[in-house]
């Protein structure tokens, strides 16, 4: 028997809204309801997903990091590793006010996945 998966996020809320105008900017990703949340897929690879916006629950944006950032986003109280997805990485969207910021976050975790032909529309891949 197939598991039914409870929703963990409000798709009305205004900061996935946002979440979602940035993973609609680039190029062939989607997003695609997995496991309860909002996963961000290039093809069948995932580089993010966003939960929460519920009622007494916290907005999070869990994303690939650049390998080379990650010690860097731990020392940011925003941040923390993601639950049962290490590396990966967790970012509270409350605490939040830039979203140029969540912006160059997504597009970094979509370059590492994303094949090069896409990836270098958006930059290129990440050093």
């Amino acid at each position: 028997m197939a598991r039914v998966w409870k929703p963990a996020y409000d798709p009305e809320d205004t900061v996935l809204a946002e979440v979602l105008r940035i993973v609609g900017g680039l190029p062939e990703a989607y997003a695609e309801p997995t496991w309860g949340v909002l996963t961000f897929r290039i093809g069948r690879r995932l580089f993010g997903w966003y939960q929460g916006g519920l009622a007494g629950t916290e907005r999070l944006l869990i994303f690939k990091p650049v390998p080379s950032e990650h010690a860097i986003l731990l020392d940011d109280p925003r941040f923390r590793p993601a639950p049962h997805a290490n590396p990966w990485m967790a970012l509270a969207l409350d605490q939040v006010s830039d979203f140029s910021e969540v912006r160059e976050l997504l597009t970094d975790a979509y370059t590492m996945v994303a094949p090069k032909e896409l990836a270098d529309q958006v930059g290129g891949k990440p050093e």
